[in-house]
């Protein structure tokens, strides 16, 4: 889990997506991992982890915590950061994510949902412009066709 979530920081969109449920579904499943969300004090200046090592016992994942999720709940993706959240209401009736869901995203797919829910089109300005530059800019004056 601390491996995944370390990677998803470095991760477009659509893997954060994965990765958050997955390592959701991990954590319902194994209930004893929870403290890793939980443990306070833990700063990630001060992070015990070596994603280096090969051996997850010598690892010191056990002594972090998964900080990654809290910065992941500021992701400038609106839908990576409201399912970071998921982490906050964890308990016995919480449901397992659906892996499927989160396979098929890619970034054509997350702009088409976007653009979907802003009614089907986006304004990109809102008045075209006359010229390229000012006038007292470099080439200033030139007119656009």
């Amino acid at each position: 889990m601390k491996r995944m979530c370390r990677a998803s920081l470095n991760a477009p969109a659509s893997g954060c997506l994965f990765t958050i449920a997955f390592v959701h579904n991990l954590l319902l499943r194994h209930s004893e991992c929870g403290v890793l969300v939980d443990r306070n004090g833990v700063a990630e200046l001060n992070d015990q982890f070596d994603p280096e090592e090969s051996d997850p016992s010598k690892s010191g994942a056990l002594n972090s915590s998964l900080w990654e999720l809290k910065a992941l709940k500021k992701h400038f993706h609106a839908d990576v950061s409201k399912l970071a959240f998921v982490f906050d209401k964890i308990d016995n009736k919480t449901l397992p994510n659906d892996l499927d869901e989160h396979l098929a995203h890619s970034y054509k797919s997350l702009f088409a949902s976007a653009i979907q829910a802003r009614g089907g089109s986006v304004k990109l300005a809102f008045a075209k412009p006359d010229v390229l530059f000012l006038d007292g800019d470099l080439g200033g004056g030139m007119r656009m066709k």
